[in-house]
Parts: structure tokens; sequence; C-alpha cells
């Protein structure tokens, strides 16, 4: 699965905002899935800018082992 980065998404949500265009248009524009724009404007309109700040939990092997040990007691 391909990532984009936060600045590429807010470009394609701003350019929707300021009606440059709807979900198709830009989605061809930008060479993306119309569905991945119209999800990226859902998420804006829920949490803001900060929805679309990618970032992955990274968990240490210590966690990790803690957790699986958690689960099997």
């Amino acid at each position: 699965m391909r990532k984009y980065t936060f600045v590429f998404k807010k470009k394609v949500v701003s350019d929707y905002l300021n009606n440059e265009g709807g979900y198709k248009y830009l989605a061809h524009k930008y060479q993306i899935n119309r569905t991945l724009v119209r999800h990226w404007v859902r998420i804006y309109n829920y949490h803001g800018w900060e929805g679309l700040v990618g970032g992955g939990k990274s968990y240490t092997t210590k966690f990790k082992l803690d957790v699986i040990e958690y689960m099997e007691t």
C-alpha cells in the first residue's frame, strides 16, 4: 500500500475545500482513487488537519513481549 505525505493530503483536501474540483476530478488530477479523496475529506471534517497526519505506532520488543505474556495468563 502506498503512503502519502501529509503535505500531499493537505493539498488534495485544500483543493476540494476551495471548490477546485470534485472527488472524481481531483482523483484524476492527482492520479489517486476518488474514494481516497473522499476519505481524506471526511477525516478532515471530523478531525481537522491533525487527522491527516500519519504515524503508525512503533512498540518496543519488551512491550510486545509483555503483551504476549499478559494475553497468555
